[in-house]
């Protein structure tokens, strides 16, 4: 469910991430864990973050949370770069860029997709 909701992120409607990263996040809970959990939560924010700022940064907060118990170090980054994202369209700049600190970008460099020279 976790590769569907990261196929359908970049490839199809909002709807079917939505509904793949709800049904990840529901069997990540079951098994206990809480990296696996992390990663789905911040996928269902990121289809959040089309329709609804709010409901993105609540859905990155529970990711943050996750990734800190489950050890997922790319959601550790990944979440607060969606919520400096957030900040930034919501023209709050300063707080935005308070967002990306050194351990932000440390722990995107985890991600062979994201921030390779940050």
């Amino acid at each position: 469910m976790t590769g569907l909701a990261l196929v359908a992120d970049t490839a199809g409607p909002l709807d079917v991430e939505h509904d793949a990263a709800a049904r990840a996040v529901e069997l990540a809970t079951g098994v206990g864990d809480e990296g696996l959990r992390a990663l789905c939560l911040n996928l269902l924010a990121v289809g959040a973050f089309y329709t609804d700022f709010d409901e993105a940064w609540r859905l990155c907060e529970q990711a943050h949370t996750a990734a800190q118990v489950g050890g997922n170090t790319f959601v550790l980054g990944g979440a607060r770069a969606l919520q400096a994202m957030i900040l930034h369209l919501r023209d709050r700049h300063a707080e935005a860029e308070a967002v990306i600190d050194d351990d932000v970008r440390q722990c995107l460099r985890h991600h062979r997709g994201c921030c390779p020279r940050c």
